[in-house]
């Protein structure tokens, strides 16, 4: 007798038995993404990523990864989702650069102006 297998978190979030050929068992797998799906359902709808998935060609499957990271993005941040993020990371890049720029002045001028023991 073989080894049942276990359903996927997207179909233990619809309450559907897990077929074999699942769709969206192989970015939802039941010992993780239970979370993912709730929120992709939330974001984007099921049958939207299935479409979405379904159209994509092999190499584009990575979008599917990139979904559930909006997705999760937007549980935080509903409006801006993983945009908010890339801007404050923006933000703080540019603050970082300026503090640099403003360290390598400063030490410029003290190699500059210091004076050395003869």
């Amino acid at each position: 007798m073989g080894k049942k297998r276990k359903r996927c978190a997207a179909c233990w979030y619809y309450r559907k038995k897990c077929l074999p050929d699942c769709l969206l068992a192989p970015y939802f797998p039941s010992d993780k993404g239970k979370e993912d799906i709730q929120n992709v359902a939330k974001v984007f709808g099921a049958s939207n990523f299935i479409k979405l998935m379904n159209s994509a060609h092999p190499h584009q499957r990575l979008a599917a990864e990139t979904m559930i990271m909006e997705a999760r993005a937007r549980k935080s941040d509903p409006v801006h989702g993983l945009a908010g993020i890339a801007k404050a990371l923006l933000e703080k890049l540019d603050n970082l650069t300026s503090e640099l720029s403003s360290v390598n002045h400063q030490n410029q001028f003290h190699s500059q102006h210091s004076v050395v023991p003869q």
